[in-house]
């Protein structure tokens, strides 16, 4: 629980004029990660964190779709360095 609280604090690092939260990149990160550990409850990791579960799918679905680009862009990379 001192990880969440610490996670926690770190997360939100300003707000807009709006009243949307501007979150740390670091931090948003970690959390992400977290959600795709075994027996996590992404609900339960949300609302400990204060923020609403949808905005940490939506989160993870982006990060997933970055790692999957990612993998991509270096398959593609690896076929053209063998076809020279």
């Amino acid at each position: 629980t001192e990880q969440i609280s610490e996670l926690k604090q770190r997360l939100v690092v300003s707000r807009k004029q709006d009243g949307r939260c501007c979150y740390d990149p670091q931090a948003k990160r970690e959390l992400i990660e977290a959600c795709f550990l075994p027996g996590v409850s992404v609900a339960k990791l949300a609302l400990a964190h204060g923020i609403n579960a949808n905005l940490l799918r939506t989160w993870m679905t982006k990060h997933q779709r970055q790692l999957l680009a990612g993998d991509f862009r270096n398959d593609q990379q690896r076929q053209r360095r063998l076809s020279r």
